[in-house]
């Protein structure tokens, strides 16, 4: 027959494996998914001044 103590440390490495699972599953998840590309969009005029005035609108305007 098992103490109480032991029942309780049982029970807690069954919880720790649990969530380690839970974890680990999540995890493989998350690096399964597919990023898509992502595609340019058009900038406004407000976006393109502001980007003009600190020297970083170089790059930006319409795909």
């Amino acid at each position: 027959m098992q103490s109480a103590t032991s029942n309780v440390t049982m029970e807690k490495a069954q919880y720790r494996r649990h969530v380690h699972r839970q974890i680990h599953d999540a995890f493989w998840r998350l690096c399964e998914q597919r990023i898509s590309a992502v595609d340019l969009v058009e900038t406004n005029r407000a976006a393109k001044v502001i980007a003009e005035q600190t020297g970083v609108g170089h790059n930006l305007g319409s795909p």
